[in-house]
Parts: C-alpha cells; structure tokens; sequence
C-alpha cells in the first residue's frame, strides 16, 4: 500500500500512535507486529484520509466504484476482471474497504442497512463476509510473508475492526475539526 505521506509525517505517527495502542490494549500486539498487520492498518488510514482512493478501482468507463457489490462485480474474471493480477487487486481493495468502514465508521454501514434497504446496492452484503474472503483470496495469490499478513487480516478481521473502532473512539475524543468534517461528510 502506498501514499504521498512521508512516514514521518505527524498524521502517520498519529495513526501509528492509535493503532499500537488499540492492539496492545486487546493484546493483539504480538501477532500483530509480527504479520505486520499494524503497520497495514496504519497505512490503510493514512491512505484513506484522501477520499479518492476510497474509490480507486475504476470501472471499464473509467468511473470510479464505490459499493462492495459492484467491486465485488468489477473482481470476478468472468465479469469485469481481465486478468487475476486485477482480481487480486479489486479483492484487496475490497479488503480494504470494508475494513476501513467497519472499523472507522461503522454507522455507515448500519445505515446501508436500515435506512435505505431499498435504494442502496450493498443493503443485503455483509461488509465483514465480503472482506474477509476478498483479504483470505489476496493471501492465496502472495507470498510466504504477504500471504501471513493477509490470512491475519481475514482471519482477525473482527479483531482489526474492533481495533480501528477503538482508534476511531480516540480521535472523537480528540475533536479534530477536520476528523469532524470527513465523518459527517461520510456519514450523512
């Protein structure tokens, strides 16, 4: 996972600083720092702070895809997907995704499921489900040590997203105005 924002950076330190807290606090921390899935995290936070790459998997219009149910579409290679290396890529993405929404802004994905059941695509896919197969898929195509970080995020998919939820409790604590901003832009 890549990102214009240098690792020294007080953004990453702060995010680095939330995640290894989270962990240590469930006692994830052991496993994982040696999958490496804190550092994932980190950089999965960093990564989505700029909206665009929420939707950087783009369809064959070049537009970009932003519900699970068409990313789910976008990665099969007898749909929209031309090759595995781009199957890999969308279920990672997917990975990513629905993590990230899980585990941040869960209230998200609460409302996709009450409020707007019959306009929404992604009302009846279950965010963790898809995820964890999309991140356990990834992990078959990497190898020995990204297939490790991979299979630890599928497999500890609701530990990492209780993690990122705690993360997320301590930033509302903190009332950054622009963490303000991006949630209510998210949310509503």
């Amino acid at each position: 996972m890549s990102t214009d924002i240098p690792q020294n950076h007080p953004l990453r330190q702060l995010f680095h600083s939330l995640v290894e807290s989270t962990f240590t606090e469930t006692r994830l921390a052991q496993d994982a720092l040696s999958r490496g899935i804190d550092g994932y995290i980190t950089n999965l936070l960093v990564e989505f702070c700029n909206a665009d790459k929420i939707s950087k998997i783009k369809n064959a219009e070049g537009v970009g895809v932003t519900t699970v149910r068409d990313l789910l579409y976008e990665s099969e290679v007898l749909a929209n997907a031309c090759d595995f290396r781009r199957e890999e890529e969308v279920h990672k993405h997917i990975g990513d995704f629905t993590l990230f929404f899980a585990g941040v802004f869960p209230e998200y994905l609460k409302h996709l499921k009450t409020e707007n059941m019959v306009y929404h695509p992604d009302h009846i896919i279950d965010h963790v489900k898809a995820g964890k197969r999309s991140y356990s898929i990834v992990a078959m195509h990497r190898d020995s040590k990204e297939s490790a970080l991979y299979e630890g995020l599928s497999s500890e998919f609701e530990l990492n997203v209780l993690c990122l939820n705690l993360a997320r409790k301590r930033l509302d604590k903190m009332a950054d105005p622009t963490y303000r901003r991006a949630k209510e832009l998210i949310i509503s």
